[in-house]
């Protein structure tokens, strides 16, 4: 009897995981249950070096809209000022700030339609739009972004 109370502990031990994994969107990873965001694309913030920004923290704004073409016209350098940034929805702009020896992972879940992720940066004394912009065209296969902030500006390393 102890055994077969054993056995059924166990059996809705694990529906009841199963279940709960399933309606989180998790898969099971091994032997453990472990959740993984299906769909969801990570990005990764790491900065390496204690200098930057001369030691100010350093705003980022992810960006996931529809109107990146125009978001992208009014650049970096404005971005942060400018009212089309208030009017965005928190799910298509998620903020952030980084110092020196940081790291900050991001997932976002962009809807279908989304094809491009836009990453501002402010920086106090750099006035390289390149090294303040970033766009990110997100593929299904890509598994994580990673983004390596500098003294001289962002850059994507895979």
């Amino acid at each position: 009897m102890k055994k077969k109370i054993k056995y059924l502990t166990i059996l809705v031990l694990f529906i009841i995981t199963f279940i709960g994994c399933s309606e989180n969107r998790c898969i099971l990873n091994g032997c453990f249950f472990r959740p993984i965001n299906l769909g969801a694309i990570p990005i990764v913030f790491v900065s390496e070096n204690n200098t930057i920004n001369e030691n100010v923290l350093i705003p980022i704004d992810v960006i996931v809209t529809e109107n990146s073409d125009a978001i992208l016209e009014i650049g970096p350098e404005n971005w942060f000022a400018h009212p089309k940034r208030d009017s965005l929805l928190n799910n298509e702009l998620y903020r952030m700030t980084i110092s020196g020896w940081d790291t900050h992972k991001l997932w976002l879940k962009p809807d279908s339609f989304i094809r491009k992720i836009i990453i501002f940066a402010d920086y106090e004394n750099l006035h390289d739009r390149d090294g303040q912009q970033l766009v990110l065209f997100p593929k299904m296969m890509d598994f994580t972004y990673t983004i390596k902030i500098t003294s001289n500006g962002m850059e994507l390393i895979k």
